[in-house]
């Protein structure tokens, strides 16, 4: 167990405090994770238990269905106000998700631990798997910086410039294989799109909104992120001018 639980957090902790991460670098902690789970319920199913376990596996699986009730609900606020049309994917998730853990509470209250663990994985199941076919690919647009760089590699000519703010940098870099001039202040938006070379860049919807020193152009809108130019496209096609303040 000791190592396991080395194996579970040296694991978890590297990539927490490491600045650079994707969620699939953490993939060999769900291992060691379901090693912890399996062992423990195994011991669980397999003696009996003591009073104090008895409480304390009550008061953790009643946890456990409010923070699937609370959670599905914080879900659905914060995507129907910022990725609203995921939302509508979610539905059938939450579908299957919530019934499996309906069915697991009805086996809990009549005493049937093997079933109510067994219907615990079979709603997680449920969950997961649509939630990886239909939602995780849809919000990966909106949260990588993939499509981004796709548009801007049809965009831009061969030694164009390439700026954005810090965020967007270094998943710029590992998607175009270019590093793109950091645009951490409005100054340096300026600078940037004030060159008399065509120039991009990629900022945030809340600050291309407020910029107003150069006529610019928003050329793509994907999320919460805009491409813009400080020159005309030569298809005369854009979404947006940002006109200067005279």
């Amino acid at each position: 167990m000791i190592f396991i639980l080395v194996w579970l957090f040296s694991i978890f902790l590297f990539f927490t405090i490491s600045s650079t991460k994707l969620p699939t670098y953490i993939f060999p902690c769900f291992v060691s994770a379901a090693l912890i789970s399996g062992a423990s319920w195994d011991d669980f199913l397999r003696s009996r238990p003591s009073e104090r376990t008895e409480k304390w596996v009550k008061g953790s699986y009643y946890a456990l269905i409010v923070i699937v009730v609370l959670g599905i609900a914080g879900a659905s606020i914060y995507l129907s106000g910022h990725y609203p049309s995921i939302l509508k994917s979610l539905i059938l998730p939450y579908s299957m998700l919530l019934f499996g853990i309906a069915m697991s509470l009805v086996a809990f209250l009549s005493g049937k631990k093997l079933w109510t663990f067994i219907l615990i994985a079979y709603a997680m199941l449920l969950f997961l798997y649509p939630v990886s076919k239909l939602v995780l690919p849809e919000l990966g647009e909106f949260e990588t910086s993939k499509t981004v760089a796709a548009k801007l590699a049809a965009l831009m000519s061969p030694g164009e410039r390439l700026g954005s703010e810090d965020r967007y940098i270094e998943g710029l870099a590992f998607y175009t294989g270019h590093i793109s001039q950091d645009l951490g202040n409005y100054d340096d938006m300026v600078n940037f799109l004030g060159s008399k070379d065509h120039v991009w860049c990629v900022l945030k919807e809340k600050n291309y909104i407020q910029f107003n020193a150069l006529d610019t152009y928003v050329v793509y809108k994907l999320g919460k992120r805009a491409i813009l130019t400080n020159i005309l496209p030569a298809d005369g096609k854009y979404m947006m001018k940002r006109g200067k303040i005279k």
